[in-house]
């Protein structure tokens, strides 16, 4: 089973899975979804239907899109050798994180 973080903020909540590299799997507001999810490869529970890769330096063949958001954090192109030419990327898009939680009480402004 995949470990899901659920997040909230008023009408706001978001689910995470962070061994799908991070992934948002599901962004709701007022009740809504408004991420694409992929049905084949994610239950209603958005427990995979499917094994992830165990490996994840895995190439488009293999790479399995779930759906949702998530950081992009490189530059992407093919015009030259200075280009990030992914996805798939081992980290970026299917490596595994870590979660570290904390509560932080917002002071008046």
């Amino acid at each position: 089973m995949t470990r899901l973080l659920a997040l909230r903020s008023g009408d706001l909540a978001a689910t995470v899975a962070p061994e799908l590299g991070g992934r948002i799997l599901s962004l709701t507001r007022e009740g809504r979804e408004v991420l694409w999810r992929n049905t084949d490869l994610l239950g209603p529970d958005l427990q995979p239907r499917v094994e992830p890769p165990s490996d994840p330096a895995t190439g488009f063949g293999d790479w399995l899109n779930w759906g949702g958001d998530k950081s992009w954090v490189a530059p992407q192109g093919w015009e030259g050798p200075d280009h990030w030419h992914g996805p798939p990327d081992p980290t970026f898009d299917g490596g595994a994180f870590s979660v570290r939680t904390s509560m932080r009480t917002r002071s008046a402004w």
